[in-house]
């Protein structure tokens, strides 16, 4: 799903009610949040690589976990080198990093 459809398929009431239920001591923030979110609404939705990442983090200095929101490049490495990028099927790729070209020897040691 995209950020657009997002903002546009999910009013206020229930964003304000996640982050409530999240964040419960942001309700004096709330304000705030409501105006960047009309904000996101009216935005006009543009072509980008940027990927939507969410992770769950421990925050060790509160023994919590939390779920982090950031935007990444999501540019793939085999769109980003097409010349390197190799076919799985004669596995010559690393497990690791699908996207990267696996030197492979067929010298002798």
């Amino acid at each position: 799903m995209k950020l657009a459809e997002l903002a546009c398929n999910c009013g206020w009431a229930n964003i304000r009610s996640a982050i409530l239920w999240l964040y419960p001591d942001d309700r004096k923030n709330m304000p705030g949040f409501e105006s960047v979110f009309q904000r996101l609404q009216a935005l006009t939705p543009a072509i980008t690589n940027m990927r939507i990442v969410l992770e769950e983090v421990l925050d060790d200095d509160e023994n919590e976990r939390y779920t982090d929101v950031c935007g990444k490049d999501g540019t793939l490495k085999k769109e980003e080198n097409p010349e390197v990028f190799k076919d799985d099927e004669i596995q010559n790729q690393s497990n690791d990093d699908p996207g990267l070209y696996q030197h492979h020897s067929t010298g002798r040691i």
